[in-house]
């Protein structure tokens, strides 16, 4: 679970090295695109439809990508409102969401060291919650199995975690809030807690960070 912090400025300097993006796009109004993109200033909503959106400027209004591609909020980028990643893909921020994030299917939710959300973060279907920047809100993940399922905090969160399914909940950061693992899954804590840890079903707690609540590990 120790993933280097650099690993999101790789990844996310891969997608942009290997994709051609139309744009930058600005609007005053909502957007209705297709394939790659890069977008400025957008007071409007936007949808995109099988590509990859990168947001360089300030987005006022929500966004929805469809179909095979994702959604990259540069340091430069910032939205205000919810995001919602339906298909093959991942969302990765590393500027800032005031709103939540929703991710379905096979993807990911990246936060960067840079990145910051105000909302709650959801990813449903086989996929992972990485979070290495902050969250003020919870984090949900369901779904998936293996290495790369479930949720792991390396920053700090603000709100609870919960992940049900085969997916584990690491957490080397800080967690100001309860974890629940329903499921397959294992809770590993090398950082802090400062609520409850609760384990249901198959899995273990294992704990040689701090946790200030109560730990209950059950079968």
């Amino acid at each position: 679970m120790r993933l280097p912090k650099f690993v999101f400025v790789l990844l996310g300097a891969l997608a942009l090295a290997t994709a051609t993006f139309a744009g930058p796009v600005s609007a005053d109004g909502d957007l209705d695109l297709f394939g790659n993109q890069a977008v400025g200033d957008v007071d409007g909503n936007i949808k995109i439809t099988n590509g990859i959106l990168v947001i360089n400027g300030h987005v006022n209004g929500n966004i929805e990508q469809i179909g095979f591609g994702s959604v990259i909020v540069t340091s430069t980028g910032s939205v205000d409102g919810d995001i919602k990643e339906s298909g093959r893909g991942r969302v990765d921020v590393f500027g800032s969401v005031n709103g939540n994030i929703d991710e379905e299917g096979f993807g990911r939710i990246g936060i960067a060291v840079s990145g910051s959300v105000n909302g709650n973060l959801k990813e449903s279907g086989p996929g992972e919650v990485l979070m290495v920047g902050s969250v003020n809100g919870n984090i949900d993940e369901e779904g998936g199995f293996g290495l790369f399922s479930g949720i792991r905090v390396f920053g700090s969160v603000n709100g609870n975690l919960k992940e049900k399914d085969g997916g584990n909940i690491g957490i080397s950061g800080t967690v100001n809030g309860n974890a629940e693992e329903e499921g397959l899954g294992d809770v590993e804590i090398s950082g802090f807690v400062d609520g409850n840890v609760v384990e249901k079903d198959a899995g273990e707690v294992f704990k040689t960070g701090t946790v200030t609540g109560k730990v209950d590990s059950s079968d």
